[in-house]
């Protein structure tokens, strides 16, 4: 029997269909290696909230009315993807037993038919569809169809209790207990998930920005909508489980269950208490949970991350499959993956990672600008004084109104950058490691733009200072202020005196501080005069003077700040 296929409004017609979609509930449902990413509901919605940007394309096969097998695909330019796209995990078609490798077959046929100069890709395929046939068609045709390691944990409730009674954990545990209720759950009520889908976006979108330059749910307005709707009107498509202290939320993770089994799509964890690994608390908590509740298996999903091979107990083998548009694409792809190998390698020899790499691109671009020669100037010849102040009492005016707030990564992530020198992803980064180690961002944002941030280092004991090369020491129950920034169109308006102001009193009050520190240039006036207005006495200078590969160093500080040995 020859496919058919529909797609624009056609698509929407079958897909409103009470007739098909029952059959095409009951050709998902009936499918073993089926994931929720093919589930009806998923993909209907799916194609109502990405309208504006993919095509919706259905491919499928009746005989004897009845459907034996379909795909629902989106068009985007000259691109064919998997309803769903880079959200939906896994991407295959649905059909009768014995006919996969037939209707892919045919469903390449009328791709070359009818969409002959787009290319296909599907990913990632369970090896059920990935037959020796379909590998055939896969080498004679453009076909490049890659394998990869997918690790899985099949729950095994002793190995689970082994890991949760190991002194480390239950070290971590008694940690996160002692600074409030910790208290574990799945969320079931629509409502209630949509409220916790809302508190694990800053957290994810954060970390994600950090360590894979993307911003998931921030760079695409659309993600949140589609997600809080699945919550709203599928939600027994979803898994939601929540580790909080007190009411904050400390860990979260949103998958997606079927047959049995749960994939992992969303898991998130706070910065603010990552000495404690809340992360890995919430895994062995949640797998705890999905054994007790008959789960046979869960899916950490293919990706790399070290973590996810520590988790796992055992690892299958699953398939991304794509076709190019012509036969000479191909080869080009291969000898350009090929050289990205070989730098890659080349890379590795020298202890340098594919983000330290890019980094130095970027710092190289930023770098390329009108004032080069300036810039080349001033690292050849440089003379730069860094000013040590000190103030030992709260000379802040007492707050009736904290215009910043602590701790907020939905701020950080409205940081918008202005300047050549300035990067979203190394901010987010920073920002991250930084709050890792203990420090306190305060942050003053409008609806779209963090107008302002100053960090304060509560518990200091030594900092190193890129602009002179040395660093200095801290007495016990010392804390520092450092980093203060306003977004140009916000200057004028005090946030830096107000970030001041609030940061002392913090410091004093809230941090138990005996002596807070500022370091600034000497030729910032501004600051200087906002640092003294407050009461900060000059201590001393760390010096550093370059002469093109000649340097000096040196400090005017008392002996008691000079750094110690580590």
């Amino acid at each position: 029997m020859d496919l058919k296929h529909a797609s624009a409004q056609h698509a929407w017609q079958l897909i409103n269909d009470p007739e098909f979609f029952q059959q095409w509930q009951n050709l998902y449902t009936l499918n073993d290696y089926a994931t929720p990413y093919q589930a009806p509901e998923y993909i209907k919605l799916w194609y109502q909230h990405y309208a504006h940007s993919y095509t919706p394309l259905i491919v499928y096969q009746y005989e004897h009315n009845q459907l034996q097998a379909i795909i629902c695909l989106a068009i985007r330019n000259q691109h064919i993807v998997a309803a769903g796209s880079h959200q939906a995990e896994y991407q295959s078609w649905l059909c009768q037993e014995q006919g996969a490798t037939d209707f892919f077959q045919k469903l390449l046929d009328l791709l070359d038919h009818y969409y002959a100069e787009h290319a296909l890709h599907l990913k990632y395929l369970p090896a059920e569809l990935v037959t020796d046939q379909l590998q055939r068609i896969a080498d004679k045709d453009r076909i490049q169809l890659t394998s990869h390691q997918r690790p899985l944990n099949t729950l095994d409730p002793a190995t689970i209790a082994q890991s949760l009674k190991k002194k480390s954990n239950k070290s971590r545990i008694n940690r996160l207990k002692r600074q409030g209720d910790l208290h574990f759950a799945r969320v079931t009520v629509p409502e209630a998930q949509v409220a916790l889908l809302k508190q694990m976006i800053p957290l994810y979108d954060f970390r994600q920005g950090a360590i894979n330059q993307s911003f998931p749910f921030l760079d695409d307005h659309t993600k949140h909508n589609f997600h809080q709707a699945l919550c709203q009107h599928h939600s027994h498509l979803l898994h939601l489980t929540g580790l909080w202290i007190n009411n904050e939320l400390v860990a979260a993770h949103l998958g997606f269950i079927h047959n049995k089994k749960v994939h992992l799509a969303i898991f998130c964890y706070s910065p603010f208490y990552s000495t404690h690994s809340p992360g890995k608390i919430h895994l062995l908590m949640l797998c705890e949970l999905l054994a007790q509740e008959g789960v046979t298996c869960f899916d950490l999903t293919p990706g790399g991350d070290p973590w996810k091979n520590r988790f796992a107990t055992t690892f299958d083998t699953i398939y991304e499959l794509y076709r190019y548009r012509n036969q000479r694409d191909k080869p080009i792809a291969a000898c350009l993956d090929k050289g990205l190998g070989h730098i890659k390698q080349g890379l590795a020899h020298f202890n340098i990672t594919p983000d330290q790499a890019k980094e130095t691109i970027n710092k190289i671009r930023r770098a390329a600008s009108p004032d080069i020669i300036s810039k080349i100037k001033q690292h050849l010849l440089q003379d730069t004084e860094l000013r040590i102040y000190q103030l030992t009492e709260d000379t802040a005016e007492e707050l009736t109104e904290a215009p910043f707030k602590t701790n907020n990564l939905d701020d950080l992530l409205k940081y918008v950058p202005c300047y050549s020198w300035q990067d979203r992803h190394r901010f987010t980064r920073e920002a991250l490691q930084r709050i890792d180690q203990g420090e306190i961002p305060y942050t003053y944002a409008d609806q779209s733009t963090l107008l302002s941030y100053a960090w304060l280092i509560p518990n200091a004991k030594q900092a190193f200072f890129n602009e002179v090369q040395q660093g200095m020491s801290f007495p016990p129950q010392s804390a520092v202020l450092y980093d203060s920034y306003t977004h140009p169109p916000a200057r004028g308006q005090g946030l830096h005196q107000l970030s001041m102001q609030q940061r002392i009193h913090d410091a004093f009050t809230i941090h138990q501080a005996k002596q807070l520190f500022i370091v600034v240039t000497a030729t910032n006036n501004v600051s200087r005069h906002v640092i003294e207005k407050y009461g900060f006495e000059y201590i001393g200078s760390l010096y550093y003077h370059r002469r093109f590969r000649k340097e000096e160093k040196t400090n005017r500080l008392p002996s008691i700040y000079h750094p110690q040995p580590v």
